[in-house]
């Protein structure tokens, strides 16, 4: 221990010596003892971090001094560890890592290194690896160099002499090999001189690990041939680009005085070595044979064409034969060397007989190109994600000379019952488009799109899996990009990718549910569904005549409302649109889509804004401006909602701590309801023709079916539908479609009834004394027996359930009728109509809770409307009391195990808006209201054991009930 705490003390200082001191001449001459003291370190500090840090200054500021200290050191010192000597090697090899450092160095120096790393690499055992390869690493560095390439293989061509009977050491092979693959330019020359010696002792070679290392030196061989042939050089990734430019034109110089012309140079040395190798692939040792396969496959594109057509046959037939006893991690080099021998094939147009092998090869193959990427469960590991990448390299070459045969192939498979064959046809199909483009394929496009037609007409409803939906989609895409979606076929890609944007978990038969089948994957597939569409609307050049207006139908069926959104950004994208005679019925499809999500509300806004000229000339401008203005609301409130640090109040996503308050959510979605009612009155309005407003309507009534699961979007339809209506002069046409408002709605809905009954209201502005008639009419179904008529298929007969929430609907149209009728008429209409209609309904003592509640909304509404301040004048309501009486008669009488918090909430609210009312309470009146509203408000927060108060969205809690109760009770305590 004290020796080692010792040595880290002289690291430390030898570092600090070395920054500071070394531009001394003293330092240069004492600092060799210095760096022969901290090589002692190693033997006892093995691994040391300060060390290498040591080592890796010295490297940048005195090399040479740090190469002749290790040199003699490692002479020195025969008998050092190997663990010790890698590392001292390997801190030699940051010195070559610097090629600006290494072109600095003398040459006397450099052949000194050279030979020792030559030495250690063939004294090293095979069990230590770890010496033998920082050896080699430093003799590759140094190569790397053209400068130095030539001594660096002198050097092991001295360990190689000619004519031995038995191959020299593995590690002078396999420098050989990275040589090659480092530096081509400047092995090329050599490569006669090797090849000479290695051809005639290749069939003396006979043991495995000679084996490996011979086929896999040979491989880099012709890799270095190729490359220097299409004169691209391979040198040190850690070159600067100028030195890489001077690296190559040495190269080339040097290349031009030996007279390399082309591979076929070699090839007589190529085809000998191949009748030696070839006969390695029937050896024992598995690795052996998938080594030798790819040495073969590289040699194929080194040897002459005859003699590549008159081994075809035993060349197929027996690298064919190797996958089936190969190890998985074996068969990349396999298919490596099936890659070469296609290479060689298909390089030019002369004729190879390959063809009665085509089959074969594509059969032998493609099981290697079934690799599913995003399988979890797979876990494919390096080999096998390098052996799929090099099947695919096979399809790619192999199309140049039988792309008709390979899509024949691939169509085919794609037919197979098994998932995983249906993604490896899916996928190397697009990877022949993406690789290939038009080169190969452009003249396949009427096969591909007769061949893919059956499987588009298939979705995940019909049995297939969301991962082949998700590869089609991709295939989807590539075919866009290539120009291969057009009018003759396309129509099917773009069915296909509809059908995906809403595709579910289970089928419609009710199929269990699969495997791969979760949420998340059918989500990812239907938003890759949605940007296939965006990329083909906005790139594919028949992309307007195979979206619009085809795709314009989707947005009115009631599945595809989820997805709204994107047929709207795909329209968008689509750029220019053509005009068509439905657009009323589209432009109001779009309306209630503002109504809820924000993403949906901005997508459908731009569309709208992009459609502005279909409708009518005179709403054009009113159309973008209105817009405008709401696009700039959509912003104002979900800033003001992030602000305060709570979700958008158009989002459909909540919780409790995540959206705030229900009141402030529900004002903020108040208020962009109303902007975008003000904006469609306002359009409505611009265009003066009773037929083209009746048209609206008419295509908002259409639109009813469409949210039948969706009760907000139809409440602002509802409403929707009464702000058009409310423009219409035709009575009949009215009376009609008030009457389809009752029929249509959902009166069960709590958000539905108040939806029809704003509807009301908005119609009331105009045709108040129409509705009061016809809301007569409505109260009388109660007994009316069933009709037929033109609204026949619209049930008219009502059970007794659905009779009690249609009165509640009809109690509280009253209301919003009264908030929403002129302020001349509203004192008369309520004195002499709506008081005495509901009179009937508030003295009833068995009334449903539910109508109670919808009559104290009314009270309050009442209320609110013939309040002094909102009709500018003096007013005295005849009627207070009578009301004020029934709202304490409601909360007194109702039993407390179903008074609910929203019946106590309304009639706090009725009553604070009551009793403010002229002629005001006297202290007698107030006292018996209060004490009627505190005995049922108070006891609230008293809650039973076990009851459970529920927080949602649209859900009231009893706190918030009691809170805004109170808040009431307070209001009346003032007045």
């Amino acid at each position: 221990m004290f020796w080692k705490t010792r040595g880290m003390v002289i690291i430390e200082n030898v570092r600090s010596f070395i920054s500071v001191c070394t531009g001394s001449r003293m330092v240069v001459q004492n600092l060799e003892d210095l760096v022969t003291s901290l090589l002692d370190c190693v033997a006892s500090l093995p691994g040391c971090d300060a060390v290498q840090d040591s080592m890796t200054s010295l490297s940048i500021h005195q090399p040479s001094i740090l190469l002749s200290s290790s040199h003699a050191f490692l002479l020195k010192n025969p008998k050092l560890s190997a663990s010790s000597r890698a590392f001292i090697i390997r801190c030699m090899c940051s010195v070559a890592n610097n090629q600006k450092v290494l072109e600095t160095l003398d040459e006397q120096l450099l052949l000194l290194i050279i030979n020792l790393a030559t030495q250690e690499m063939t004294l090293a055992k095979d069990s230590e690896s770890e010496w033998s390869d920082a050896a080699q690493e430093l003799l590759v560095r140094v190569a790397s160099s053209n400068k130095f390439a030539v001594f660096v293989l002198d050097a092991l061509l001295q360990k190689f002499p000619p004519g031995l009977t038995t191959g020299p050491h593995k590690n002078i092979v396999a420098t050989f090999g990275a040589v090659a693959q480092h530096n081509a330019f400047g092995f090329v020359p050599f490569l006669t001189d090797i090849f000479s010696r290695a051809v005639p002792l290749l069939p003396h070679v006979k043991t495995e690990p000679a084996r490996c290392a011979w086929a896999r030196a040979i491989c880099a061989f012709c890799e270095s041939i190729r490359e220097c042939e299409s004169g691209k050089s391979k040198l040190s990734g850690e070159e600067d680009e100028e030195e890489e430019e001077d690296g190559e034109e040495n190269g080339r110089e040097c290349l031009e005085q030996d007279e390399i012309v082309s591979r076929f140079t070699y090839s007589d040395q190529a085809e000998a070595a191949y009748d030696v190798v070839v006969g390695w692939m029937t050896a024992k040792d598995l690795k052996v044979r998938a080594e030798a396969a790819e040495c073969v496959g590289e040699l194929c594109t080194i040897m002459n064409r005859q003699k590549v057509t008159d081994e075809m046959k035993r060349l197929i037939t027996t690298i064919l034969g190797l996958y089936k006893k190969a190890l998985p991690d074996h068969y990349h080099l396999i298919t490596q060397g099936i890659c070469r021998i296609l290479e060689s094939i298909c390089m030019d147009e002369l004729s190879t007989p390959l063809d009665a092998y085509v089959d074969d090869l594509l059969n032998a193959l493609f099981p290697h190109a079934c690799l599913d990427a995003d399988d979890v469960s797979a876990s494919p590991n390096a080999a096998a994600i390098k052996n799929h990448s090099e099947a695919f390299r096979c399809f790619h070459v192999a199309a140049s000379r039988y792309a008709d045969r390979i899509v024949y192939y691939l169509l085919h498979k794609m037919q197979n019952v098994q998932d995983i064959q249906k993604l490896g046809a899916i996928n190397v199909l697009r990877h022949l488009l993406n690789s290939s483009g038009s080169t190969h394929m452009d003249d396949k496009r009427s096969l591909v799109m007769m061949g893919l037609r059956k499987l588009l007409e298939k979705s995940t409803e019909q049995n297939m899996s969301i991962r082949v939906c998700r590869a089609m989609v991709q295939l989807c895409v590539a075919l866009a990009d290539h120009s291969f979606i057009d009018s003759d076929g396309g129509d099917h890609v773009i069915a296909f990718l509809v059908r995906n944007l809403v595709a579910t978990v289970e089928g419609e038969s009710g199929q269990a549910r699969r495997p791969d089948s979760d949420m998340a994957s059918v989500n990812q597939l239907k938003t890759q569904s949605a940007q296939a569409l965006n990329t083909i609307a906005s790139t594919c050049p028949s992309a307007a005549k195979l979206l619009f207006p085809y795709l314009l139908e989707f947005m009115c069926i009631d599945r595809y409302t989820p997805v709204m959104a994107d047929l709207c950004k795909v329209h968008e994208s689509g750029g220019k649109l053509r005009s068509l005679h439905s657009s009323h019925r589209l432009s109001k499809r779009m309306h209630p889509l503002n109504g809820f999500y924000a993403r949906r509300s901005r997508e459908s806004l731009a569309l709208l804004k992009s459609m502005a000229g279909w409708f009518h000339a005179s709403s054009a401008d009113t159309i973008v401006r209105r817009v405008e203005h709401l696009e700039a609301l959509i912003d104002d409130v979900t800033g003001a909602s992030a602000a305060a640090g709570m979700l958008s109040p158009l989002s459909p996503r909540g919780g409790e701590g995540a959206q705030g308050p229900p009141e402030r959510r529900a004002a903020r979605v108040a208020r962009w309801h109303d902007a975008v009612l003000t904006a469609l009155d306002s359009i409505v309005s611009s265009v003066a023709e009773g037929e083209w407003r009746q048209e609206i309507a008419l295509s908002l009534v259409k639109q009813m079916d469409l949210y039948t699961s969706l009760p907000d979007e139809k409440s602002l339809l509802m409403r929707s539908l009464g702000v058009v209506l409310s423009r219409i002069a035709n009575h009949h046409f009215v009376t009609e479609h008030i009457m389809l408002l009752f029929r249509s709605a959902n009166h069960a809905s709590s958000r539905e009834r108040r939806g029809c009954a704003q509807a009301i209201g908005a119609i009331g502005k105009v045709h108040t004394d129409l509705l009061l008639i016809e809301l007569e009419n409505v109260a009388k179904w109660e007994h009316a027996k069933k009709r037929s008529g033109y609204f026949g298929f619209i049930k008219t007969q009502y059970t007794d359930v659905e009779m009690v929430n249609l009165r509640a609907t009809l109690m509280l149209s009253y209301g919003y009728l009264v908030h929403g009728c002129p302020l001349e008429t509203v004192c008369q209409y309520v004195e002499q109509t709506v008081i005495v209609f509901l009179r009937h309904y508030m003295a009833n003592q068995k009334q449903e809770t539910v109508v109670r509640e919808a009559l104290l909304e009314t009270m309050y509404l009442i209320g609110s409307s013939v309040h002094p301040s909102r009709l500018g004048t003096e007013y005295s309501f005849p009627n207070r009391s009578e009301l004020i009486a029934y709202v304490k008669d409601y909360v007194q009488t109702e039993q407390s195990e179903t008074l609910s918090s929203a019946l106590r909430l309304l009639a706090c609210k009725a009553a604070s808006v009551l009793v403010r009312l002229d002629p005001r309470l006297s202290e007698n009146e107030v006292w018996e209201l209060g004490n009627a509203l505190v005995t049922a408000v108070l006891p609230i927060n008293r809650e039973k054991s076990g009851l459970k108060t529920v927080r949602g969205t649209h859900t009231t809690s009893t706190w918030t009930g009691d809170s805004s109760s109170v808040q009431h009770l307070q209001q009346l305590q003032h007045d």
